[in-house]
């Protein structure tokens, strides 16, 4: 389908620009694909809640929810705990972190070697930006 696809057009890009750069990806894409794919919720061409919002951008609800989850476990180097949130389903936040917490759990040491705290900790003061 276009969706899948699309999905796999840009994680071939993101790949080849990381490479060139030699950085590392932080998998958001990969968990909202897995979302679509395996939690029946968010599978949108069944009827299940979409992900994004006009079919482009991630939604304001639970497509930014996944997104800021994985860049908080990305970022930290800490598993995603479910929060509630106002108007939002805790069943569905819970699947969103278990897919979060999954996907890190595959990634090797050597993918994903330190959190960016850790990574800030070793640059020279002079480096680091002041709050």
């Amino acid at each position: 389908n276009n969706q899948a696809t699309m999905f796999d057009c840009i994680k071939k890009a993101s790949e080849k620009a990381a490479k060139s750069i030699r950085a590392e990806l932080i998998p958001t894409g990969k968990v909202i694909q897995i979302l679509r794919e395996t939690v029946p919720e968010f599978d949108y061409a069944n009827g299940g809640i979409s992900l994004c919002r006009y079919g482009f951008h991630l939604s304001l609800d639970y497509g930014r929810f996944a997104a800021a989850a994985v860049w908080l476990y990305a970022l930290s180097g800490k598993k995603i705990k479910t929060i509630e949130f106002e108007n939002f389903d805790t069943v569905l936040l819970e699947k969103i972190v278990n897919v979060v917490n999954r996907i890190f759990a595959n990634i090797t040491e050597a993918q994903y070697p330190q959190s960016l705290p850790d990574m800030l900790s070793k640059l020279p003061a002079k480096n680091v930006l002041k709050r």
